[in-house]
């Protein structure tokens, strides 16, 4: 098995993303979940337009990548999915605080389905039958994870796992996902569109939506401002947050919307570990039934690629007994033919 150039990146942004979305529950929980959750995206969007401008000064590449900017290209190619991001953020932080970590990852993996369906219609990029296979043990895998998982519920207190404030908004999220990573492929690959510059026009979109969301929602600042529930730590799931989109937006262009999800699911792997180290959640040996799954189906899905149908060969022999025939049926030439009297 041998991979190209971009998809060795891919695959290594793949495992950056894997990391930060295996470790992002736990920080929201622990260091911002009195924070208002509205606030925390929009400083996220913030965070992502600072470090993809350094990225781009650094590499030289700050001054070229912005002279070709369009306000009408960013607007029809950023616009659209910056707000269905932005929404998708929102979504997420509430089932973040509402569903336990491992829950949360599984139900977004439905993300994965959609991602595959819409590039499909969308696209036209079709999953080849083995690639189906490996995108069924990865959703195999992801139950795994969740078997031994229930929900609980304390003094009185709703359920760990809500259905209205947890299950549903991520379910809803990962609809949007899918045809918001769908849009994003179209532009970062069959576009070209530079990758830092792209998460750029999202944040920037993404704020503006975000501003109409604050100015219409019931989330009310209060008396103790923008920062309410904020500590030293809020900045870390911040922080975090944003290199996850950073890092989504480069995997989405080396590697295709659909392999993503493979990160993902690895990130949710991590989740269930660190759960039993530090939640003392408990680590049935269906986890570890889903890891070779897991990498069986990296490993199948990268191997095995969509490869159009191959066109009949040519029979050359009975193209030149045709031609004969055809000759013998024609046989003077346009300069063979008599003149005319």
């Amino acid at each position: 098995m041998s991979f190209d150039g971009d998809l060795k990146k891919g695959f290594v942004f793949i495992g950056l993303a894997a990391v930060q979305f295996g470790l992002q529950p736990f920080f929201v929980r622990w260091y911002c979940a009195e924070a208002i959750t509205s606030i925390i995206v929009l400083s996220s969007e913030i965070c992502k337009i600072f470090v993809c401008s350094l990225i781009l000064y650094f590499q030289g590449d700050f001054s070229s990548v912005y002279s070709t900017w369009t306000f009408n290209n960013s607007l029809r190619t950023a616009g659209v999915p910056a707000a269905l991001y932005a929404i998708i953020n929102v979504l997420y932080q509430i089932a973040y605080k509402n569903l336990d970590a491992v829950m949360f990852n599984f139900l977004n993996q439905t993300k994965l389905f959609w991602s595959a369906v819409f590039l499909w219609i969308f696209l036209k990029k079709p999953q080849s039958h083995e690639q189906i296979v490996a995108l069924i043990m990865l959703t195999v895998a992801a139950v795994m994870l969740t078997l031994g998982q229930s929900d609980e519920g304390t003094d009185g207190h709703p359920s760990k796992n809500s259905l209205i404030y947890g299950i549903m908004p991520v379910l809803t999220g990962s609809i949007l996902s899918g045809i918001a990573t769908t849009v994003s492929q179209k532009v970062l690959q069959n576009d070209n569109k530079n990758s830092y510059l792209y998460t750029t026009e999202l944040a920037v979109w993404g704020i503006l939506t975000l501003i109409i969301y604050i100015q219409f929602n019931n989330e009310k600042i209060g008396d103790d401002g923008v920062f309410k529930g904020w500590t030293y730590m809020t900045i870390l799931p911040v922080f975090t947050n944003a290199m996850g989109g950073v890092f989504v937006g480069l995997v989405v262009k080396y590697a295709g919307g659909v392999r993503k999800g493979f990160g993902t699911v690895a990130g949710m792997f991590l989740t269930a570990v660190l759960s039993f180290f530090i939640e003392y959640t408990p680590f049935s040996v269906s986890t570890w039934i889903a890891l070779p799954l897991l990498i069986a189906s990296v490993y199948i899905h990268t191997s095995y690629p969509y490869r159009p149908p191959l066109q009949p060969p040519v029979d050359l022999k009975k193209i030149s007994i045709e031609q004969l025939n055809t000759d013998n049926e024609n046989p003077l030439t346009e300069n063979q033919k008599p003149e005319e009297k």
